[in-house]
């Protein structure tokens, strides 16, 4: 499919939709985005512990205050790149686009707004309750699993976001790639997706500072590493497609644990659980 912004053509719903010229139209949309913000080394201890003491300080300010602001789901990890520099790697589902809710969650008046703003400006460098400095990610690609008997399967369901840097001058190349697989194979990227129980694959472009970004979301039974080995392991054509492009787009071996990333889970958050942070979600703890 080709390249479009997230907040344009990511839209979905349980129910009735249409295809209208290259976009989903629906009577109710929930818009998904995924993208990344830098985190500054000297603050990673303190960022690691500010997620608990939200949820301490505010706990019912921020569920009240995320919902207004329209969010439905988020998920946010941790992850070391090769280059020793982190990032919060962030997948977001909310009624609005991503810029209109990242403005009304850190440009509202409220004690716990402030407090979010402030504290994200430490530990990114950013303050975000400014436009100009808002992620922009771009979709290349947004797969969800439809067939009803997966819910018949009683599959632990695991989300991971996860971003990896493109090589320098691959941009174009990766892009172009992703265009063609997604008017061509992508039945084949669909059968791929489900030999290895994965539920839903979004992947976004982000331009920053550091450089180009593929950032994903993924939903699949397992754990990150053992679905990434699992395709290392795998002789399928898709598999030697994906495996290939995955070193010549990311540098990454997916058969060299020692080249994939580093993951770890900050918190996760819906309009129903509310906070969960590692601690509490044992599938990341066992």
């Amino acid at each position: 499919m080709p390249a479009m912004s997230v907040d344009r053509v990511a839209y979905h719903l349980h129910g009735d939709s249409m295809y209208d010229g290259g976009y989903i139209v629906q009577t109710e949309k929930s818009v998904d985005s995924c993208f990344m913000l830098p985190v500054q080394h000297d603050r990673l201890g303190s960022l690691k512990n500010f997620w608990d003491d939200l949820n301490e300080k505010y706990s019912a300010d921020i569920d009240g205050h995320l919902k207004l602001a329209g969010v439905q789901k988020a998920q946010v990890f941790l992850q070391t790149m090769p280059d020793d520099r982190d990032y919060m790697v962030f997948y977001m589902q909310s009624r609005n686009s991503l810029d209109r809710t990242l403005k009304d969650i850190f440009s509202s008046d409220l004690d716990c707004s402030k407090s979010l703003t402030d504290r994200f400006a430490e530990f990114t460098g950013l303050d975000l309750s400014k436009e100009e400095n808002m992620p922009k990610p771009e979709l290349l690609m947004d797969w969800e699993e439809r067939r009803e008997f997966l819910e018949e399967r009683q599959m632990l369901l695991m989300p991971w976001c996860v971003a990896a840097p493109v090589r320098q001058g691959k941009t174009d190349d990766l892009r172009k790639l992703i265009d063609d697989i997604g008017k061509s194979r992508m039945g084949d990227v669909e059968q791929l997706l489900r030999d290895h129980d994965v539920l839903r694959a979004i992947r976004c472009l982000q331009h920053t500072p550091q450089g180009d970004f593929v950032v994903g979301y993924l939903l699949s039974s397992t754990r990150f590493e053992d679905l990434a080995s699992s395709i290392a392991s795998c002789t399928g054509e898709m598999c030697n497609l994906a495996k290939n492009a995955a070193k010549e787009y990311f540098g990454i071996d997916l058969s060299d644990p020692k080249t994939l990333p580093d993951l770890k889970l900050l918190f996760k958050w819906d309009d129903t659980v509310g906070f969960q942070t590692a601690e509490q979600s044992i599938a990341y703890t066992e």
